[in-house]
């Protein structure tokens, strides 16, 4: 999804297609990255949960597998909130400049 942002960006900046642009990056980048990232949290939580729910019943395969996820589904989702973090701290902080320039650009 950034991928389609950043091209849509440079060639916004070379002033090819503005508009479709603030599309992108609204509709793709904000909501649905959003959408995603929810889709994805909860996912994890799911699957966190469930290792959770079988954590006293270790003695079967099930059990054991659900034990072992666990830590490696609380890093990623440890991973994913910095992540986010930082990616949300930096566009903030640019946001204002970001529009204005988009703005300029439409026809």
């Amino acid at each position: 999804m950034f991928g389609v942002a950043a091209i849509t960006q440079i060639l916004a900046g070379l002033g090819i297609a503005p508009f479709v642009n603030m599309l992108v990056w609204f509709w793709g980048v904000m909501v649905l990255g959003g959408i995603g990232n929810f889709v994805g949290g909860t996912m994890k939580f799911i699957g966190y949960d469930t290792g959770y729910k079988y954590n006293d019943i270790a003695l079967n395969s099930v059990g054991l597998k659900n034990l072992a996820a666990m830590p490696l589904i609380r890093g990623l989702m440890v991973q994913d909130a910095a992540m986010e973090a930082s990616v949300a701290l930096s566009l903030y902080m640019q946001m204002e400049n970001w529009h204005w320039a988009a703005w300029e650009k439409l026809p």
